[in-house]
């Protein structure tokens, strides 16, 4: 688990865990678009697909990479800490996303 919060739901998990919204947080500032980071309470598609909504057409294809890219690297450390017992913290995915390490 992340956040030993709720039930590890696939919404919890990819988009309203606190653990998760600190990578997408961390992933927006970046670009000035922290505003649309999941909400507590978000299901991925719906927020997926509003977040859509609200951004240019020029970069709905990229963002739709970025959820893709954020949901492997979260569900790949969701495995990690069950199978290995090594957890990375929000900065450390972050820094995997961006950089690659």
């Amino acid at each position: 688990m992340l956040c030993d919060q709720q039930d590890e739901t696939t919404d919890h998990l990819l988009a309203s865990c606190v653990f998760t919204r600190e990578v997408w947080h961390r992933l927006l500032s970046r670009v000035g678009m922290q505003h649309l980071v999941p909400a507590d309470d978000s299901c991925l598609s719906e927020w997926w697909q509003n977040t859509r909504t609200s951004i240019s057409k020029h970069f709905k294809r990229s963002f739709d990479s970025l959820v893709l890219l954020v949901s492997w690297t979260i569900w790949k450390e969701r495995n990690r800490r069950t199978f290995d017992r090594i957890t990375r913290t929000p900065s450390q995915l972050f820094a995997l996303i961006m950089y690659g390490f």
